[in-house]
């Protein structure tokens, strides 16, 4: 009901907008028990207590990716989450900030999130930390 007066507002379609919210919520169960190629995972205490920019900006940087890689075949999909972002608070809007225009911003998330995991990291500070240091580790330099 409430993804079908949301797609009102937005105008657009329940079954466009019904895709966004099941990648979002996919992007939150990956990050947080999806294993990493060492099989470990975020504990659910730490993702628990994680500052909301750090979980829903993860959740969103996925669910704009995957959106971006489904709009040959469902471009509705990255209208209905472009539309639902004019609403949304601050923990939901802080991905477009952390990497803009890289060809290498899936690492830098990737790597920022499992360290993460593995440290613990709850504060958003100490995420904004880790994403500048993988950044500068693998983003080409233009020396």
């Amino acid at each position: 009901m409430v993804i079908g007066t949301m797609a009102a507002m937005l105008d657009v379609s329940v079954e466009f907008l019904t895709i966004v919210v099941a990648v979002h919520e996919l992007a939150h169960a990956y990050s947080h028990l999806g294993k990493d190629i060492d099989g470990g995972k975020w504990k659910t205490g730490s993702f628990a207590e994680a500052d909301l920019k750090i979980v829903e900006g993860i959740a969103q940087f996925y669910t704009k990716i995957v959106c971006e890689k489904l709009s040959n075949r469902i471009p509705g999909a990255l209208t209905a989450y472009t539309r639902l972002m004019e609403l949304q608070s601050e923990p939901y809007l802080v991905h477009k900030d952390w990497i803009q225009d890289s060809k290498t911003a899936g690492e830098i998330i990737r790597a920022s999130m499992i360290e993460s995991r593995c440290k613990n990291i709850t504060t958003y500070e100490d995420f904004k930390a880790a994403l500048t240091k993988h950044r500068e580790n693998i983003e080409p330099s233009n020396k």
